[in-house]
This record gives C-alpha cells, structure tokens and sequence, in this order.
C-alpha cells in the first residue's frame, strides 16, 4: 500500500503585498519577507504574525540568552546569562551605541562581553585580597587563618628592653618562672629616705625609734606650735580667764569676743546645677545679730533660717511661695545675677535651737541658669 501524503500549499506574499487590505477574515499566507506565516481579517494591514520556532520574531517579551560568548542582539533589552563568570548582562542601546551592561555591578563593557572585578592584593595602603599558600599563609583545622614562618610572613617578638614592649627570656637563673610567675634573682637595694627621695628610714634606736605598738618615735627633735592668728594655724592659749576648758571645750568670755564692729561671713557652694538647692551652715554669727546684708557671686535664692528644723520643714517651698509666718525663715534674698541685697532696715537675727547655738541655718539655692559655684557672703553685727 503506498504512503499517502497530505499537504497544504499556502499563497505567499512579501511586504508590500501583505500591507494592502484585499484579503479576508481568516486567510493564512505566507510572509516571505519575515519568514512567517500570518492571520488576516481583513481589516489591519498584514494581518497578526505568527511566532517562529527561534523566537526571533517575538516582541514584548524578553528572553535570556545562554552562553560562554555574547548572543548577536539586535534587540533592545536581549538578557545574557555568561556561563563563565556566571554574570548576567543586558544589551542596551543609546546614542552613543550598542552596550552589554552587566547587571550585577556597576561597570559595563562595550560589546566584549561585560566587564569583571579584578580584586587587587592587598598591602599596607592597599585594601585587597591574599593569596592562601599553605606555607606562610594556611588555615588550621577551626577554619582560623593564621601566618607560620618568621620575617615578611610572621611576626617577630622584639626583646623586652626599657623602652621597647616585648618578650622576656626566662634563663632559669636570672630570671625564672614557677607555674606562670615570673620571678627575678636580682636583689633589690633601698634607697636612703630623703628630702627628695623616697626610701627607707634608719631606726638607730636613739633619735629614731619604734614603740611596743609599732609606731616609729623621733625623739630630740622639737617642735614648736604657732600662736593661732587669723592668718596662722596653730594654737590657742587657754588662760583659764578669757578662754577656759572645759572637758575639752573651750570657751571665750563675753569680754573676750569682738562685739560691736559689723562683720562677714562667708561660704562658697560645690559646683550646682541651675535649680539645685544645699542646705549649709555658717558658726560664729552669734546666738543673736542684726543682719545688714547678702552678698552672691552668682544668681541665687539664700534664705536664712532661726534653726535645723525649720530649714528641714522650709526644703520643699519653692522660690515663687512667701513663706508661712512664724516658720523660722528670718530672711530671703533672691536675684538672677551676682549682686548685694540691702535690708533696710536691718534685720534681727537669732539662733532658736532647743540648745541655743552660735549656728546660722542657710538654703542655698544656684537661680543664675547655668550651673555655678555660688560664694554667699553675709554681712552683720553679733549681738550675742
């Protein structure tokens, strides 16, 4: 029986041809041109191409090319996918020409195939990569790299010297070491104790001795107490008449204090944050004064308190509430600068504790805007 074959034989045309109308809904020619069959319906000029089996005439869609070596595009937006460096490219074309652009880094080529990143090595001004030999260079079984060998590949432990940090040789005379202390023969001499030189004193037994508790004890070497002044640290003579003792304490009798003549008196605060406040104390005001004026080197609010617990109790009034009468506060000065407050008229002051004291109670409280050191200082006329 004999082989039977069918076959359709299409009517072919070239472009020219296939723009015109003449053709009806549904006839199938041949485009002769292109290479393609295409569909008409009799309305739009060369009808709808069919897709070729290479794809060449497909648009719209864009496929990737994959190779050791660039594809020959000539379409705008063809992908390449280079099997060698595994880089994948796109063709781009502008004014100035046809590019293959590397997607995956900033350079691009000029038709050769993309550029590449050539790391470069590493040195002391240069960021880069190094070659692992398995000599100078290795990894250990942990995956950590480390340098073996001495010289351009290792790293050579200076000898320790007065001026250079580095390594110790322990020689097992001079110097020797005992479960990881290191220890030195050398004797070491102490030197003689001086005006100038720290070291060791001599206890002769005569000038210098040491007591039953251990205590060194210079002996023939006499020293002599300064009269106290008031620019003179030293001692006090307790006459038994205008200054007694008494279990300790001395006093003054009233004919000995300096009545009648205004005086100061001064303290200075720790440094203190805007809006921080101390609490101190001044002694030797008097049991009672009169009160002329307050005197700060920096913005503040002072006030004055007749004893501790009505500075305790006054603590958390704020500088913008008048205190209660009969509270304690005797006075208040406040200002934003450093300046003097008058009272006028002077003010009556007194210490009220249950033991009346010569004890002035003060708040000191930092109004200037910036943090300060407030010096207050405060002048009056003891009465008592």
């Amino acid at each position: 029986m004999s082989k039977v074959q069918h076959s359709v034989k299409l009517v072919a045309y070239d472009s020219v041809n296939l723009a015109a109308l003449s053709y009806s809904d549904g006839d199938v020619v041949y485009d002769t041109t292109l290479g393609t069959l295409r569909v008409m319906n009799g309305r739009t000029p060369g009808g709808a191409p069919l897709l070729r089996a290479d794809l060449t005439n497909l648009t719209g869609l864009t496929s990737v090319a994959v190779g050791a070596t660039q594809p020959t595009a000539t379409v705008n937006g063809t992908l390449w996918f280079n099997s060698t460096n595994g880089g994948l490219y796109l063709y781009y074309t502008d004014a100035s020409g046809n590019h293959w652009i590397q997607a995956n880094s900033p350079a691009f080529g000029s038709g050769s195939g993309g550029s590449t990143y050539t790391l470069p090595t590493a040195s002391t001004t240069t960021l880069g990569g190094i070659t692992i030999d398995g000599t100078t260079l290795a990894f250990n079984g942990n995956g950590q790299l480390y340098a073996t060998g001495a010289g351009y590949a290792g790293y050579v432990l200076p000898t320790a010297s007065t001026s250079v940090l580095g390594g110790v040789k322990v020689d097992g005379t001079t110097i020797t070491i005992n479960n990881g202390v290191i220890s030195s023969a050398s004797a070491y001499s102490l030197p003689t104790a001086s005006s100038s030189v720290l070291g060791g004193v001599k206890i002769d037994n005569s000038t210098i001795t040491i007591n039953g508790s251990g205590q060194i004890v210079a002996s023939g070497i006499n020293y002599s107490l300064p009269t106290a002044s008031t620019s003179v640290l030293g001692g006090v003579k307790v006459d038994g008449s205008t200054v007694t003792i008494n279990n300790g304490v001395i006093s003054a009798t009233v004919s000995a204090l300096n009545y009648g003549a205004r005086t100061t008196v001064q303290t200075t605060t720790t440094s203190l944050a805007n809006g921080a406040a101390v609490t101190p104390t001044v002694i030797g005001m008097g049991k009672s004064y009169v009160l002329y004026s307050i005197q700060v080197s920096a913005g503040a609010w002072v006030v004055v308190y007749s004893n501790s617990t009505a500075q305790t109790a006054d603590s958390s009034r704020t500088i913008t509430t008048d205190p209660t009468p009969g509270s304690g506060v005797l006075a208040e000065a406040i200002s934003t600068t450093a300046t003097t407050t008058y009272f006028t008229p002077a003010i009556f002051g007194y210490n009220n504790d249950t033991s009346v004291t010569s004890t002035t109670y003060l708040k000191i409280y930092n109004n200037s805007g910036a943090t300060s050191a407030i010096t207050v200082t405060i002048t009056y006329l003891r009465l008592e």
